[in-house]
């Protein structure tokens, strides 16, 4: 019978060896998915995160963006009304100093120089000057000093000063007044402040 112990011995180690290597087996295999599964685990936790922050970073960028362009536009406004307030303002100052200027004595002068132009341009062909209604006290000046040329004066439709020299053979008009020249330079002006 030892033989028979013997072997039922061996038997017993064998079957417990494959026993427990198979037992290890499964257990480094179940330790295996489980590992694989952490890792899934992870990796999906860390692609949500991935997900969830990109997500967050254009949503940040995009309400970022949008706070940045109504600002920009609403510091757009708001220049541009300064700068409406700052040009009224200018023209403003500029119509009362040619209110004053229009006054003085050199602007007789100058309306003269203007009466000289218009007949130097047009030659010996009849002109019709045009002079503001309050310049027409101004019109004996004006005729001695184009003496001997073919001038009619009218009144004209403009208000700051100057005149108009109108050649009807010729159909021309030379316009020497402030107000086309404010016109021109407001057009000018606003132009060079022009912010976009």
């Amino acid at each position: 019978m030892p033989d028979l112990d013997e072997k039922l011995k061996r038997f017993t180690e064998a079957l417990t060896s494959d026993a427990t290597a198979d037992s290890q087996a499964i257990m480094e295999e179940v330790r295996r998915q489980r590992e694989s599964s952490e890792q899934n685990a992870v990796d999906e936790s860390l692609n949500d995160a991935y997900r969830y922050i990109k997500n967050e970073v254009t949503r940040i960028r995009t309400e970022s963006g949008r706070r940045v362009s109504r600002k920009m536009m609403d510091n757009k406004r708001a220049l541009f009304g300064r700068r409406a307030e700052l040009s009224d303002e200018v023209l403003r100052q500029v119509r009362e100093k040619l209110s004053a200027y229009v006054k003085e004595p050199a602007y007789t002068e100058q309306l003269t120089g203007m009466a000289l132009k218009a007949t130097d341009t047009f030659g010996d062909l009849p002109i019709v000057i045009g002079l503001r209604r309050e310049d027409a006290a101004l019109v004996p000046i004006l005729q001695k000093a184009v003496s001997g040329r073919d001038v009619t004066f009218a009144e004209g439709t403009f208000h700051l000063g100057g005149l108009t020299a109108e050649c009807p053979s010729q159909r021309k008009l030379l316009n020497l007044t402030f107000d086309a020249n404010l016109f021109e330079w407001r057009e000018k002006f606003f132009a060079e402040i022009v912010i976009s």
